[in-house]
């Protein structure tokens, strides 16, 4: 009986590993990895400070703005800002969450009229537009704000006709 050498035997050892790898493996291809989900508007913006520009820019129109700045002199500006903060926030994807009620229906800030409130909303574009975001995603932060239409704006009624005086014939 001969003696394996160990030049003879060590290839064998060196490919024996390789074998059971190989054995081991299996024939199905890995899993696809995910795509990166999108980036938020939020993101995409730039975030909170992003955000807290746009809303800056937003006051500074609206209290400057002849049609609806008599209004806004009267507001409690600071808190506003916060609540049009959140709702522009939620509505990018953000991580804020809008006042649940808002506050027209609570009796807290002023009615506007259609024309007001279109301003107020002309405002708003203008600071977006200077934001550079795009008409889709303006269309996105402005949902929310053109869906509190009904909680903002009073309607005034056509006033009635005068009655008419009956007139008597002698």
């Amino acid at each position: 009986m001969r003696f394996l050498t160990l030049r003879r035997l060590l290839p064998a050892l060196l490919l024996l590993p390789l074998l059971a790898l190989s054995a081991c493996s299996d024939s199905t291809p890995p899993a696809p990895v995910p795509a990166p989900k999108p980036a938020s508007l939020y993101d995409r913006m730039g975030g909170q400070p992003a955000i807290n520009a746009l809303v800056e820019d937003f006051a500074a129109n609206v209290t400057t703005d002849k049609r609806v700045s008599a209004i806004f002199r009267k507001a409690n500006m600071t808190n506003l800002k916060a609540k049009m903060g959140d709702t522009l926030c939620a509505a990018a994807g953000g991580p804020c969450t809008p006042a649940a009620k808002p506050a027209a229906a609570a009796g807290k800030a002023p009615r506007l009229t259609d024309a007001q409130f279109n301003a107020v909303v002309e405002d708003l574009q203008k600071s977006m537009t200077k934001a550079n975001l795009s008409d889709a995603d303006q269309a996105t932060l402005l949902a929310p704000v053109t869906a509190m239409r009904a909680d903002y704006v009073v309607r005034k009624a056509a006033p009635a006709p005068a009655p008419k005086k009956k007139t008597t014939t002698n």
